[in-house]
């Protein structure tokens, strides 16, 4: 398991998880203040081995590898919890996800260019996160965003939403499509939602001006 930064909308639901889904290990992000809700999740995590990430460092889970992009281990610069957020980079089967947690956009702009086949969008699709540059470089297929339906945030920004749609990712949110399953296989990423729609991409998609109302690949 891991979380991203402790707040209450990514923390609460985890502790539910690790309550019913034994875990060895327990990733958080590096030089996070321990306070109730940290607390909570070391103990919901019972026996699980507990790793404090930084920049640099790389896990192995089975043939996945999983690089930590963030936070550095000394960044002043980072003074929210959020821009310091677990950023991990997940690569198997010649694929990969990147899971930036709520990084924002000072944080993205000290990472260096990372295609991912995937990408969870950072902080729900916020209007301080999803940099042109993050967005480009990533050469996603997929783009992911996370967001309750009728949030009293407006989330995901519209803006942000095009702008992943413009790169020629193939856009799905969880506030429209509900919960969504991602498989990666070397011949295809497939996906599917709770409400029924599913997909198989066998490359990247073609920018979004020329794919408009087109079904996704296969």
């Amino acid at each position: 398991m891991a979380l991203s930064h402790p707040h209450p909308d990514h923390a609460l639901g985890l502790l539910s998880v690790l309550r019913e889904v034994p875990t060895e290990r327990l990733w958080l992000p590096a030089d996070i203040e321990r306070g109730p809700l940290v607390d909570a999740v070391l103990a919901a995590a019972g026996g699980a081995r507990v790793e404090w990430l930084a920049a640099g460092d790389v896990r192995r889970l089975g043939g996945a590898v999983v690089r930590v992009l963030s936070p550095p281990a000394d960044a002043p610069w980072l003074r929210t919890v959020n821009d310091r957020s677990l950023f991990l980079h997940l690569s198997a089967v010649g694929r990969s996800v990147l899971l930036p947690g709520d990084a924002g956009a000072r944080a993205e702009e000290a990472l260096p260019p990372v295609e991912s086949t995937v990408v969870k969008v950072p902080h729900h699709g916020s209007r301080t996160s999803s940099t042109p540059r993050l967005v480009s470089t990533s050469r996603a297929w997929l783009a992911l965003f996370s967001d309750g339906r009728g949030n009293r945030f407006g989330l995901p920004a519209p803006e942000v939403v095009e702008r992943w749609r413009a790169s020629g990712a193939e856009v799905l949110r969880t506030d429209v499509d509900g919960a969504i399953e991602v498989t990666l296989d070397p011949s295809a990423v497939r996906w599917r939602t709770f409400r029924g729609r599913s997909g198989r991409l066998v490359a990247r998609p073609l920018a979004a001006a020329e794919t408009e109302g087109a079904p996704s690949g296969g």
